[in-house]
């Protein structure tokens, strides 16, 4: 619990946020996906259905796996890997 009373988490990180917050839109589709150390969270527009939004998150997290996957395998420029 916060210093003012307030109870709300204020860490940024999707995993320890709380699905909505009393004064969020809920006509806003919002996706928050964890994998690992990853973490995609994809807000839509009022008028976006909530497939599209997760669609969208999925297409990120897929890229963001794929990414660290080619940092994995590349050789570091310092010598340490």
């Amino acid at each position: 619990m916060g210093d003012d009373g307030d109870d709300r988490s204020t860490d940024d990180d999707p995993r320890r946020r709380a699905p909505s917050d009393p004064g969020d839109d809920e006509t806003v589709p919002r996706v928050d996906l964890v994998l690992e150390d990853l973490a995609v969270t994809v807000t839509g527009c009022s008028d976006d259905d909530l497939e599209t939004v997760e669609e969208s998150a999925r297409d990120l997290m897929g890229h963001l796996v794929a990414k660290a996957g080619e940092l994995e395998e590349e050789h570091d420029e310092y010598g340490l890997s």
